[in-house]
């Protein structure tokens, strides 16, 4: 009954992951679109890339790092939990391409979050162990969720300053939860994970609100570890090994100031895929 369970566990997280994609590279398409002035979806550009953006971390990123976290034994949230987390996941994306960050967006997200700290409620007893990637996932789940406030705040008085918190909450989750899990199913070896957590907080202050350079360093710190990762897996083949590699120095050089992180370039495809260019319109 319980292999059952974790089979229909396993369907589900499978289905919102591809219908999910499917969502988000036809908004992505859209988007690239609109910029050479040719609008094939409906609704604001800005609305529109909201939309994008969620759908890609609701429904592709965090679904793929609980498959992760099942696989290394770990507990992911139950047919019950997913359940009504792709209610939020649709209504999140249809209510922000409808009317960006309206009541209908903020009631999905709201539910979106609720599963996403159950899933770091679970894996809490991971953090007593120091050399694990997915220590710093439950704590990097609840930073993140901390961010969610200050940008309601000052969304409507200060928006440069929402801009940096949303880009480092999205940051902070992609360095701090959903990467460790990719590089945890594939056995490369970890780095105590306070000193990871602590570098991938830097960075996402610095690509964020605070853009100083000794923040920056924490990228550069990210981006040696993650490289350093990728060259000890043992089940990565050269190519793969390659665009891992690749990652780290997108992460690198925004870190040492080869690139600043206020301006658009090819790096921040591999700092935020999600983001894609668009994310700085």
């Amino acid at each position: 009954m319980e292999r059952e369970s974790q089979g229909f566990t396993v369907a589900t997280l499978t289905t919102l992951v591809l219908l999910s994609l499917v969502g988000t590279l036809t908004l992505g398409v859209g988007l690239r679109w609109a910029l050479a002035g040719v609008p094939l979806l409906p609704g604001g550009f800005v609305e529109l890339r909201h939309a994008h953006s969620h759908l890609g971390y609701y429904g592709v990123l965090f679904p793929l790092m609980w498959w992760a976290w099942g696989r290394l034994g770990q507990r992911a949230p139950g047919l019950g939990l997913l359940g009504l987390y792709a209610v939020g996941v649709v209504m999140s994306a249809v209510g922000f391409a409808r009317e960006g960050y309206g009541r209908p967006a903020i009631i999905g997200s709201t539910i979106v979050l609720g599963v996403w700290l159950a899933s770091a409620w679970r894996l809490r007893g991971v953090m007593m162990q120091p050399r694990s990637w997915l220590g710093g996932a439950a704590p990097t789940i609840v930073l993140g969720a901390l961010c969610i406030g200050p940008v309601a705040v000052v969304s409507g008085r200060d928006p440069v300053l929402a801009t940096g918190l949303v880009r480092m909450f999205l940051t902070l989750l992609l360095l701090g939860a959903v990467t460790p899990a990719a590089l945890a199913a594939l056995r490369a070896p970890a780095p105590p994970w306070p000193i990871w957590l602590g570098a991938v907080l830097c960075g996402a202050a610095f690509l964020g609100p605070l853009p100083h350079p000794a923040l920056g360093l924490g990228l550069l710190v990210v981006g040696v570890l993650l490289g350093r990762a990728a060259l000890r897996a043992p089940s990565l083949g050269w190519d793969e090994r390659g665009l891992w590699l690749a990652f780290a120095l997108g992460l690198v050089a925004p870190g040492v100031g080869l690139v600043s992180p206020g301006t658009t370039s090819p790096w921040r495809g591999f700092i935020s895929p999600p983001w894609g260019p668009c994310s700085s319109r």
